[in-house]
């Protein structure tokens, strides 16, 4: 069983040969491990980098490294820190975590070393949570929001809320408990508009989800269409190189391909998807039902019809741009479409203003929310705010209304981790890479 002091050892960067690779150690006994394999490193200053040789079990040295010990509490973790950077041979690093392991340390596993960060008090969930958002951010906008998260600028709303809700249960509680004493209590107006300020912040947050979810995840656009319309061209043409096979043969696509593009700074995730129509082909039926799935959860459908055919294209669904292909051949005219050339590149750049217009969320704040655990937890502490204000407003006995802010505040005490499960927690850091 992990005690959470026992001394772990990690690869802090990615496998593979480079010019550096950095282990990562940490607990009660980091320094005294670490000195057994990094020769010269006994008696170094706190965070300063020293020159070590690292050296197996039986002292033959095999690397020249640098090496830096974080004493605690002021380390990642709040234990003892050691970090070597050796050069970055996979014979290298893997020897020296093998010397460290048989000298007393044992495998990190995962998200262990941010783990122990939100243990010893250094992150709440919310900021530990940030640090996988940070390393998975696939645009500068993804990276920004999760370090704003870091740094702490939701959990400080998040403790606003709480502050501003501990002072009502414990005006709200004294006026249960002992309704004969003389105990000052917030007036009823001030409750309200203790319970207001904490309603308007939670909504605020939540309010911020979705633009969050697409900084975070990407903004899924679908193209779809009829067969042979010229999808897979329009697909490859976005990307900018061939990544769906283009043929003349109608429903050469049976399943969905997907890849990302960054437009202004923002993921988009275009899903090239089959051809619609009805079909007995067993395959391209199973393609046709997973690209109409695929095209109910886009946030955007590109529609494309091959113009050059004549033919008018079925009603679509606001939330899709119609694309007329092969506008350099004579083709119909339809009001509102984006006319393109696929094979030649025309009109792309337009479809792309016009897909940045119509899919990407604008800017409304500073930092937004971007976990779904997040939001649920906020949209139950929003709900039992709002039941205690209604309780209140409406003369209902306080102890109905002080049930109801229990229940908002233990949904923010999940959502920082001060009370979230075992379960939770091990479900959160699995997802973190070994040695972070």
């Amino acid at each position: 069983m992990n005690t959470f002091t026992d001394t772990i050892a990690a690869l802090a960067t990615p496998a593979g040969r480079g010019a550096v690779g950095i282990i990562r150690l940490s607990g009660n006994n980091a320094e005294a491990i670490a000195a057994k394999v990094c020769g010269g490193l006994r008696g170094t200053r706190n965070r300063v980098m020293t020159r070590v040789v690292l050296t197996d079990s039986e002292g033959a040295a095999y690397d020249d490294a640098l090496a830096c010990v974080m004493r605690e509490p002021n380390s990642y973790t709040g234990q003892t820190v050691v970090e070597i950077y050796a050069h970055g041979s996979p014979s290298i690093l893997a020897h020296t975590l093998e010397t460290l392991y048989k000298s007393g340390a044992r495998p990190a596993e995962p998200g262990e070393f941010t783990r122990r960060a939100m243990l010893n008090g250094k992150l709440d969930l919310l900021q530990a949570e940030a640090v996988c958002d940070l390393i998975e951010a696939s645009t500068p906008i993804s990276a920004r929001n999760a370090l704003g998260y870091l740094k702490g600028a939701v959990s400080h709303m998040i403790n606003e809320v709480w502050d501003s809700l501990t002072a009502v249960i414990a005006n709200v509680a004294a006026e249960v408990d002992y309704p004969e004493d003389d105990i000052p209590a917030l007036t009823l107006a001030g409750i309200q508009a203790g319970l207001e300020n904490a309603a308007a912040t939670l909504q605020k947050l939540l309010d911020s989800y979705e633009r969050g979810r697409f900084i975070k995840d990407g903004i899924s656009v679908a193209i779809a269409g009829p067969p042979n319309a010229g999808k897979s061209s329009l697909f490859n043409a976005l990307l900018g190189y061939d990544r769906a096979i283009v043929t003349e043969i109608a429903g050469t696509t049976r399943d969905s391909l997907s890849e990302s593009v960054i437009l202004d700074g923002h993921r988009v995730v275009l899903h090239d998807t089959a051809g619609l129509r009805d079909t007995a082909d067993v395959i391209e039926a199973e393609g046709v039902r997973r690209a109409k799935e695929i095209i109910d959860n886009a946030r955007l459908t590109l529609y494309v019809v091959d113009g050059s055919c004549g033919h008018r294209p079925p009603a679509y669904a606001p939330n899709t741009i119609l694309i007329i292909n092969k506008c350099d051949l004579p083709h119909i005219e339809y009001d509102g479409a984006v006319y393109v050339s696929a094979l030649t590149g025309l009109g792309i750049d337009e479809l792309v203003d016009r897909i940045k217009s119509a899919a990407v969320i604008p800017e409304t704040g500073d930092v937004y929310i971007s976990n779904a655990r997040h939001a649920h937890a906020i949209r139950q502490s929003l709900d039992g705010v709002a039941a205690a204000r209604d309780a209140i407003a409406n003369g209902i006995p306080p102890d109905v209304a002080l049930g109801e802010l229990e229940f908002a505040l233990n949904a923010l005490a999940e959502l920082t981790g001060k009370t979230v499960s075992e379960a939770v927690l091990n479900q959160i850091f699995e997802k973190f890479c070994v040695g972070k």
